[in-house]
């Protein structure tokens, strides 16, 4: 555990252009991005995103899921988070089910930038 309550954290290379994904105490989630800052990303916001066969269609791309649902969901916690390559992680869902995300992704879906520095932020979870 780190001195900033992190459970765990994961992502590619620790490269200062690569952002991570940490998991926090509850299974709460936080993206690490390129710069340093740290961002709150609702778990069920990832889970929505999985592109894996079960959630999306193979053949046709027709997403299988409730994606508002599964989002709606507060009771959705990550309990494990692996690094998968250079460029991807791994999450285990409290719903049994299991995402592969790019890192880039990560970034996508905190309205950050692989191009910015910027600053770190606080760590405090209190409101997430």
């Amino acid at each position: 555990q780190d001195d900033s309550g992190g459970a765990s954290i994961a992502g590619t290379h620790r490269r200062e252009s690569s952002a991570s994904l940490r998991l926090r105490q509850g299974g709460l989630l936080e993206v690490r991005l390129p710069g340093g800052e740290l961002r709150p990303v609702a778990c069920g916001d990832i889970r929505a995103t999985c592109r894996c066969a079960h959630c999306v269609d193979e053949m046709t791309g027709e997403v299988k899921i409730d994606q508002e649902r599964i989002r709606a969901d507060t009771t959705l916690r990550a309990k494990g988070v692996e690094v998968v390559g250079n460029y991807a992680v791994s999450v285990l869902w409290s719903d049994g089910h299991q995402t592969l995300v790019a890192t880039r992704a990560l970034v996508e879906l905190t309205g950050g930038s692989t191009h910015t520095k910027v600053g770190s932020a606080s760590s405090d979870t209190a409101n997430w």
